[in-house]
């Protein structure tokens, strides 16, 4: 059976109708895909330039050199009676949002710059001066000021090479009096990598915040340079800077006034470490003179604590003696150790062992006078003996030999230690300045370390006392403290243990 195909001549009416209507279905698909992806492309954008306060966006091309920008028309409405016009480049290709304006308004589409540098040229190049620059600003413009989402917060941004750190808190301020809806600046402070940030986050914090409310009053930021009359009764931001920059390095702290109303206030305050716990074993040793600088503003159990420093006592008899809690005792001698007023060392006791470290070989050599300093602090009775019986006897302790015995050695050598040096000072000076170090005893029990591990506990005659000690974490200065033990009342203990159980470990 023949079938019979109705075929259309090109130049009939109805074939150019029907090309007409698929032509326009094409067009009209084509704009409603490429509307879609420009409206997918910029209602970011269109956001973060001109806020949340537009409903709806119209978007069309224009002709001029670059066929990619496009004519971003945003209808204001809920009583806004202006229309906003923007040129807007794809994300894609560049992330800043280039406004329309006319040819009397200031450029604003310059994007980011950098508006003042101390020293010149140290960031970006200016007209005669010719230096390097710390790192190439361009490839760190889009971090220094960043998306939305960084901004009005603290940054810290390193630079490629890893050697300077940038400090910063970007800030955006939007408001419908600017051309652009908003406006974004950052006061930086560039460091070393290896410097410490933390005392200069309060200066740039200081700095955001003071020049934000600066700039929402009076637009102290936006109209630099605008006006002649008023930049006469204010100083302008290079100035201020220059001046903040001066005053922080050389004096750490500095007071600014900017105009009638408006003065800069701030201080680098040392940011100190955290001090290691105070244990009830140590020996508070004072680095300055309490006396001098104590008064009666003082906290009283501050006071109470300070008064009973002598070098001597530990922290326990310290607690006693002053009638104040351990605990606070504790946090009284933190709180100095904090600000580097006191330090700490252990116990001493005759019983000690200590031995010398590599830095004895600089006070061999007498290095920096040490030998003559140590001689001052240590030296008590008779006639002052020659440094080099100092050097025998740093050199002469080692970690075979306790303190007792160590005097005896030289008893038996004819050189009465004890006649011309004062023990406890002579070791306190060497573990101060790190000639010697301490050598602790602790005590490890295998059957206990097995209870802890099975969780079953272990009865011990007459030695439950120091079970809990034998677990190679407590030294011997614990236990005497905590106990009221001498070295030899502690071992007399220990030997209740099963015989081989527990072994003396010296570290």
């Amino acid at each position: 059976m023949a079938k019979h195909v109705l075929k259309t001549s090109p130049d009939s009416p109805e074939s150019q109708r029907n090309s007409r209507m698929k032509g326009e279905r094409d067009v009209v698909k084509r704009q409603e895909k490429d509307f879609r992806w420009i409206f997918g492309i910029f209602w970011k954008g269109a956001r973060s330039c001109a806020g949340e306060r537009f409903i709806y966006f119209t978007f069309s091309r224009i002709q001029d050199d670059d066929p990619r920008d496009l004519l971003c028309t945003l209808s204001s409405a809920a009583g806004y009676p202006e229309t906003k016009r923007y040129i807007q480049r794809p994300l894609w290709t560049h992330f800043s949002i280039l406004p329309v304006h006319n040819k009397d308004a200031p450029d604003i589409s310059a994007g980011t710059k950098v508006v003042h540098q101390s020293p010149p040229g140290c960031i970006v190049s200016e007209p005669g001066v010719d230096k390097p620059r710390l790192f190439d600003f361009e490839t760190m413009a889009e971090y220094i000021i960043p998306r939305q989402a960084f901004c009005n917060r603290y940054v810290t941004i390193c630079d490629p090479d890893n050697k300077y750190r940038i400090l910063g808190h970007p800030v955006c301020i939007q408001d419908e009096k600017y051309e652009r809806n908003e406006f974004m600046f950052n006061f930086c402070i560039v460091i070393g990598v290896d410097v410490d940030k933390i005392p200069y986050e309060a200066v740039v914090r200081r700095l955001a915040s003071t020049f934000t409310e600066m700039e929402i009053q009076n637009q102290f930021l936006s109209l630099e340079g605008a006006s002649k009359e008023k930049a006469q009764d204010r100083r302008s931001i290079a100035a201020l800077l220059e001046i903040i920059k001066e005053d922080l390095n050389n004096y750490n702290e500095c007071m600014i006034p900017v105009d009638d109303a408006t003065t800069i206030n701030m201080k680098l305050f040392p940011i100190y470490r955290h001090p290691p716990p105070v244990k009830s074993w140590h020996v508070p040793i004072a680095k300055m003179k309490f006396a001098e600088i104590i008064d009666d503003t003082w906290d009283l159990t501050m006071k109470k604590v300070i008064h009973e420093i002598d070098g001597i006592k530990d922290v326990r008899r310290i607690a006693h003696d002053a009638d104040v809690a351990l605990d606070l005792t504790k946090i009284a001698l933190q709180h100095l150790l904090y600000y580097d007023s006191i330090l700490m060392i252990d116990l001493f006791l005759f019983g000690n062992i200590y031995a010398p470290t590599p830095s004895i070989d600089d006070f061999v050599a007498d290095r920096d006078g040490l030998q003559d300093e140590c001689a001052n602090y240590v030296y008590i009775n008779g006639p002052r003996l020659s440094n080099f019986y100092l050097c025998r006897l740093f050199t002469s302790l080692c970690t075979s030999r306790t303190l007792k015995e160590w005097i005896k050695l030289h008893l038996d050598q004819n050189f009465p230690v004890l006649n011309y040096v004062d023990v406890r000072r002579f070791i306190q000076f060497g573990v101060i300045k790190g000639l010697i170090y301490r050598v602790n005893k602790y005590a490890v029990s295998s059957q206990y370390l097995a209870s802890l591990v099975t969780g079953q506990s272990v009865q011990i005659d007459r030695g439950d006392v120091l079970q809990k000690y034998t677990d190679g974490r407590h030294c011997f200065d614990q236990i005497t403290v905590e106990q009221n033990m001498g070295d030899a009342k502690i071992m007399e203990q220990l030997r209740q243990f099963q015989k081989g159980d527990v072994e003396i470990i010296y570290r």
